[in-house]
């Protein structure tokens, strides 16, 4: 514990010894974790998947003969991401809703977001089933 800690550091500190632990977990961490290319495939997948899945919805938004048929909870964000703007103009109302898309697609599990997607797109025959997102 240090009493009076210099501004670029903290009340605890670790001992020599433990802060090269740490520095070693760092580095296994970083070259083998992060650092797989299996990984980063994945990542980068899902990266494409969500920024699809975004302007799919996006474009659903902008659509005003498909605006009461847009999933209740995202209508909802839209709603109160709307109701704080303050003046409203047309560049805060579009952050407000691009912001409402992105809290509905942090909600959904990763089976979800995939399911979303397909449906969007038309590559699923199937009626979307999960009353939790809807």
């Amino acid at each position: 514990m240090t009493p009076e800690p210099s501004v670029r550091s903290g009340y605890v500190q670790l001992a020599q010894a433990q802060w090269h632990e740490v520095q070693v977990l760092k580095f296994v961490h970083h070259r083998f974790v992060l650092a797989r290319p299996d990984l980063a495939l994945h990542q980068r997948g899902q990266a494409r998947l969500l920024g699809t899945l975004v302007e799919a919805l996006w474009e659903w938004l902008l659509d005003p003969e498909e605006e009461s048929r847009l999933p209740r909870r995202l209508h909802d964000l839209v709603e109160l991401a709307e109701a704080e703007l303050h003046p409203r103009t047309p560049d805060r109302v579009g952050k407000a809703r691009g912001r409402a898309i992105v809290d509905f697609v942090a909600q959904l599990t990763d089976g979800q977001a995939v399911a979303m997607l397909d449906v969007l797109s038309g590559r699923s025959g199937a009626l979307w089933t999960d009353a939790f997102v809807l």
